[in-house]
């Protein structure tokens, strides 16, 4: 079990330097009117994983918000499944 709860910190510790990184590259896509679907969702999909230890939350919201000017449907799935790992957090 210890082993478990040190593997637990270990990833947090990578996940909060890591935020700040994925955070500059939100708001590049943004700013830079990325297109790529493949792109933008990949990082959708990065940001639903942190979604699950809590973090990246504004960082998704913006992306998605994005999104949506490019794909509605594509954008409304990632909400979807946003709510879905949220809601079983509650």
């Amino acid at each position: 079990m210890d082993k478990i709860a040190e593997t637990i910190r270990q990833l947090e510790t990578i996940v909060q330097r890591e935020i700040p990184a994925i955070r500059w590259e939100v708001r590049r896509m943004i700013d830079e009117k990325e297109t790529s679907i493949k792109k933008i969702e990949t990082m959708l999909d990065t940001l639903l994983n942190l979604a699950y230890m809590g973090k990246g939350e504004e960082e998704f919201l913006r992306l998605n918000r994005y999104y949506s000017k490019i794909s509605k449907p594509n954008a409304e799935f990632y909400s979807r499944c946003y709510h879905e790992i949220t809601e079983d957090q509650s």
